[in-house]
């Protein structure tokens, strides 16, 4: 009861004082000095607000936030945090710094205060959205919520299988996906391309399928894989690659297969048209064990290769012609039938190419021109009978004294014999429509197509004037009195072997080129072009400006000016020729210089018969060369000359081939004989080398008392050179013999 008693006490004082009124009241004025003092003594820690009419503590300012973040479902932005607590921005970018940085249920993202419940609810809408369209996307979520794609992933990785019923494509994370929506993909991807049958763009299905591109080929590519889908596709893993049904695939590799079967060839267009983009690989894949042939058109196989081989192997044997494209089918083009024939002539000599499907034996073409021998002769003596002006310079019949210079100036018959030649090479034998017509008369070609015998004509018709032009100046010849048959023989012989023998030697020279290098090398490649060569040359441009009547200087005065004139004064296609070699003399190619000289000593000009020599026919002409120099050095006085024939006779000693140096290169030379040679021996050779270039030197400045020194010196060590050469020579020349 005192309890009660108290308690009843207690209420009524309280009740009093709150009825009674307060004595003395503070201002506003006092309460704003005072606060003001108390934040000043750092008693009390208050924010402003906006107004400046409001005070807050820091505490209540977070208890402000998380109830206005509260209000907006977990997610609101500072600006719009700040507009409602009327509060500086910066106070409430601080304060939600610091509740960030010691709450870890709380965010922000992008200028947006976000707490644990909005992340929640976020991914019980993308659940909700997931579940409803089977499939979503990093970047469309991003886009519909405002948040960032880093964002929204954060949230899907760490609610993926809890809130979010689904999963990541595992190829791309930025896609999640129900395991139902994979299912009705697979199924309708299943059954679109299950009707597929023929090639067809994977897009276009695609698309219609409403499946993302990724998640599309990765189903593709496992139905392929389990076989519940019998295709292939080509093209990687875009909307552009092609899907390849294997019923489709099937039909064309029977069709190919049957027609090239029936056929022996395959059109590329009619492959193409097939569906088949890159035939040729196609092809060559598909007959890989096959001797197929890739033209321009088609491809062959073996049987039609065979076949137009045994055709023209028949024609080649019987020395007569086929026309292959009558074995061929009428799709083949001229350019095909070329590329087959070209293909097959490769393992074929004796044959010539017409008008790119027709093979004719040249045989059947050196055959023919035996019809024109007896043609050739009689025009040759009618054209001379029909026209005695060839045989007359000035209204005189010309002698063979005349022709010969005899009582006449060399100018006069240089005259009558350049207006003879001229004469007699403007006339011709037939052009190559009178050759066909002769041709067309012959039993093998009495048949043959029209091409054919043009191509025959045209490859007749030079030789043929060539050989008219040479009838018709031996006649002249022999009615003029300039030259017997016998005298002709005789000087073609002797330049024959003239000719042969340089060249020979030339060969042989080349060969000891090979044991030097770089500037040494191409130095005496000059030297035998400066030399030997322009023998041969000389030669050559004097025996083509005799057998045009031309007037020739001796072959020895023949300098490089006086052939380059004689040559433009021949016909055209003696010029050219003989130009080229004239050229390659100042180059730095044998080869090239060989091969002219070769052009000019063949068929078609000089007719001169160059033979290489056999290998004991060469060790004879080496060793004639070796006992040439020593007999030569035996019987030399000048020490220079001694040394250079030394030199060049220990050379062939040691690399059993011959060089042709000139005396500035006698240095190099012997440097080149010092890995073969004694030391000592190769001293003395340096020795009588210095010497000679001393006692020159000397000479030029006139001191005689020095020359006479150095001439006794090297007098005395002269014969011990040559000993050196000769006795080295002698023990090999045994060597050789055994």
């Amino acid at each position: 009861m005192a309890d009660l008693d108290e308690v009843r006490r207690l209420a009524a004082e309280f009740q009093r004082v709150q009825l009674t009124s307060a004595k003395q009241k503070l201002s506003e004025r006092n309460v704003v000095e005072l606060v003001t003092k108390l934040v000043e003594l750092k008693l009390v820690e208050v924010l402003y607000t906006s107004d400046g009419k409001e005070y807050l503590t820091p505490q209540h300012l977070t208890k402000e936030i998380r109830d206005e973040l509260t209000v907006h479902g977990g997610r609101i932005n500072l600006v719009e945090l700040q507009q409602a607590l009327n509060v500086d921005l910066s106070h409430v970018e601080a304060k939600v710094n610091e509740m960030v940085k010691h709450d870890k249920s709380l965010t922000l993202v992008l200028g947006q205060l976000i707490d644990s419940s909005y992340r929640d609810k976020l991914a019980e809408e993308v659940n909700d959205r997931l579940q409803e369209q089977g499939h979503v996307t990093v970047a469309e979520l991003a886009k519909a919520y405002d948040l960032p794609a880093e964002f929204v992933r954060e949230v899907i990785e760490e609610k993926i299988g809890k809130a979010i019923k689904g999963q990541v494509d595992s190829q791309d994370k930025d896609i999640i996906f129900t395991d139902s929506f994979v299912s009705r993909m697979t199924a309708k991807i299943r059954g679109a391309f299950s009707a597929v049958t023929v090639p067809t763009a994977v897009g276009s299905i695609r698309t219609r399928a409403g499946c993302q591109e990724r998640l599309f080929h990765s189903i593709i590519e496992d139905l392929i894989k389990q076989g519940r889908l019998v295709g292939s596709v080509s093209g990687g893993r875009q909307d552009k690659s092609v899907y390849y049904p294997d019923i489709y695939t099937r039909s064309q590799n029977q069709w190919v297969d049957s027609f090239y079967a029936q056929n022996g060839y395959l059109e590329y267009d009619a492959v193409t048209r097939l569906g088949i983009p890159d035939v040729k690989n196609f092809l060559k894949k598909r007959f890989k064990g096959e001797k197929l042939l890739m033209l321009n058109a088609c491809c062959v196989g073996s049987s039609i290769q065979d076949q137009i081989e045994a055709n023209v192997e028949d024609a080649l044997a019987n020395d007569s012609w086929v026309d292959v494209k009558t074995y061929l089918p009428s799709s083949f083009s001229q350019k095909d039938v070329h590329e087959l024939l070209t293909q097959c002539l490769r393992s074929h000599q004796g044959a010539f190419l017409c008008a790119n499907t027709i093979v004719a034996s040249q045989k059947l073409v050196n055959e023919s021109a035996k019809a024109f021998s007896d043609l050739i002769r009689q025009k040759a003596e009618q054209d001379i009978k029909e026209n005695p002006a060839l045989l007359k310079g000035d209204g005189d019949k010309v002698s063979a004294a005349k022709m010969a210079g005899v009582d006449e100036g060399s100018d006069k018959k240089e005259q009558r014999r350049k207006k003879a030649t001229g004469r007699l090479q403007d006339t011709t034998f037939m052009n190559v429509r009178e050759i066909e017509q002769v041709l067309q008369k012959q039993d093998e070609l009495m048949d043959c197509p029209k091409a054919l015998l043009a191509d025959i004509a045209s490859q007749l018709q030079r030789p043929l004037n060539r050989q008219y032009q040479e009838m018709a100046k031996s006649i002249f010849l022999q009615a003029s009195g300039t030259g017997t048959t016998a005298e002709r023989r005789k000087a073609f012989t002797e330049l024959q072997e003239k000719v042969s023998g340089l060249w020979t030697n030339a060969h042989l020279f080349e060969k000891g080129l090979a044991a030097f290098k770089d500037a040494d090398h191409t130095n005496l490649v000059k030297h035998l072009l400066k030399t030997i060569c322009t023998d041969i040359t000389n030669l050559l441009v004097s025996a083509l400006a005799t057998e045009h009547m031309l007037s020739v200087p001796d072959d020895a005065q023949l300098t490089s000016e006086a052939r380059l004139k004689l040559i433009g004064s021949l016909p055209k296609d003696v010029q050219f020729p003989l130009s080229k070699m004239h050229l390659s003399l100042n180059g730095q190619s044998l080869e090239e210089f060989f091969t002219h000289m070769e052009q000019l000593c063949g068929s078609s000009h000089l007719s001169i018969m160059l033979k290489k020599p056999d290998k004991k026919k060469e060790r004879q002409l080496v060793f004639a060369h070796r006992q040439a120099l020593a007999e030569q050095l035996r019987a030399e006085t000048d020490p220079a000359m001694a040394l250079h024939l030394a030199a060049v006779l220990l050379f062939q000693t040691f690399t059993q081939t011959m060089v042709h140096a000139p005396g500035k290169m006698v240095p190099v030379v012997l440097h080149h004989l010092k890995e073969f040679m004694d030391a000592e021996k190769h001293a003395s050779l340096t020795k009588l080398q210095d010497l000679v270039v001393q006692r020159l030197q000397a000479a030029s400045s006139d001191d005689k008392q020095t020359v006479d020194s150095l001439t006794q010196e090297i007098e005395s060590l002269l014969p011990a050179v040559k000993d050196i050469a000769l006795t080295t020579k002698r023990t090999t020349q045994a060597q050789e013999e055994q």
